[in-house]
């Protein structure tokens, strides 16, 4: 698991890079602090697009990496939820399969149709990254790795 703590230091690191150089800014430990952080410190409106596109990158790196955790063998499925909540900074909760995080934003108020289904397909994306990565590992278990592609989506495309 050493290696998803060295990819959550690296998704921080560059969050820390691409967000607008506030004091408050570079000290936030994770996604959603930073993002609180940058939006404090924004001045105009393309400031605070800046800082909510800077927030979806890290939250996308995050789910990635713990996409990644989730298909290693013998994956500690704790662990890996953890590792995103301190990456992440948002709520367990929002650590949901591809269908619910898209049936929660086409359901909101106000949903952006555009913006919910950029963000399943982005979801889609880490997940199929993930399965792929699992069926080429030296002794993959195809069963197992169909079975966790199947949990990421939330639906079974077999």
């Amino acid at each position: 698991m050493q290696f998803t703590s060295t990819i959550v230091l690296a998704i921080l690191s560059a969050v820390a890079a691409a967000a607008p150089t506030t004091a408050a800014a570079a000290a936030a430990a994770d996604c959603n602090a930073a993002h609180t952080a940058c939006r404090a410190a924004a001045v105009t409106n393309e400031d605070i697009i800046a800082c909510d596109s800077v927030q979806t990158q890290c939250v996308g790196a995050c789910l990635q990496a713990q996409t990644v955790c989730a298909f290693a063998p013998d994956a500690n499925m704790s662990f890996c939820a953890a590792e995103y909540v301190g990456c992440s900074g948002l709520d367990i909760k929002t650590l949901q399969d591809c269908e619910v995080q898209n049936n929660d934003c086409i359901y909101a108020p106000d949903a952006n149709m555009s913006f919910c289904a950029s963000e399943k397909a982005k979801c889609a994306g880490f997940c199929d990254a993930a399965y792929d990565d699992c069926r080429v590992a030296p002794d993959a278990n195809m069963s197992f790795c169909a079975s966790k592609y199947a949990n990421c989506l939330g639906y079974n495309p077999f």
